[in-house]
């Protein structure tokens, strides 16, 4: 059984986008064969911000095989993903946010192993929010786990990107469309949303605090 989660920052509510801020993200994985998979990042952004990069920097490390390396991944698809009206995506000076996709991937070589850990390099600063806090750093942390000791493993595929809808004073329900090319079984649940920690490069999250209102 594998137990997922899954941590996004779902960020469309109306404020003013003036910099380029990152709005949540996601890293899964295929197997290919042997020990080679394919890992893919997604990248949420606002349309507002500065242009976004053509690659990123995936961190992988196992310490029970004394691995710790990065790899470059190259952006391959790119789309606005959004149902919200004049967003900030088609009106640059619209208040309402607008969110641009970015996904990146490439071939890594995991050998068998309990406990890789896998880690997109900070690329900017979170998206400013009505109801989270700041660190002391508030730049972007998404991670991902694999334990392909006894057999290779896929991750759960977000075979779509979450729909960033324009929310604010009501409750919403969004769909998570995800599918497990392994057919475990998959939880999904919230848990506190994270960002990196200040000084350090990778696996050193820092839990960001909410603010009611």
């Amino acid at each position: 059984m594998k137990k997922l989660l899954s941590l996004l920052a779902i960020i469309c509510f109306c404020f003013s986008a003036k910099a380029s801020h990152l709005a949540g993200g996601e890293i899964w994985y295929s197997h290919i064969s042997d020990s080679t998979y394919k890992v893919h990042y997604r990248m949420y952004r606002d349309c507002s911000g500065l242009s976004a990069a053509t690659s990123v920097t995936l961190r992988y490390r196992s310490v029970s095989l004394g691995v710790d390396v990065s790899k470059t991944l190259i952006k391959d698809t790119f789309y606005s993903n959004n149902t919200c009206p004049n967003t900030t995506c088609e009106i640059l000076s619209s208040n309402v946010l607008g969110i641009q996709v970015h996904e990146y991937s490439d071939t890594v070589i995991f050998s068998p192993a309990t406990d890789w850990q896998m880690q997109v390099a900070p690329g900017g600063a979170r998206n400013p929010s009505a109801n989270l806090g700041t660190t002391s750093s508030n730049q972007t942390y998404i991670e991902a786990t694999l334990d392909n000791s006894v057999l290779p493993n896929n991750s759960t595929v977000p075979y779509a990107p979450i729909n960033m809808r324009q929310n604010a004073g009501f409750q919403n329900t969004f769909n998570f469309p995800m599918l497990d090319p392994d057919g475990n079984f998959l939880e999904i649940e919230f848990v506190n949303p994270l960002d990196q920690s200040l000084g350090t490069t990778y696996f050193s999250p820092q839990v960001v605090p909410y603010i009611n209102g």
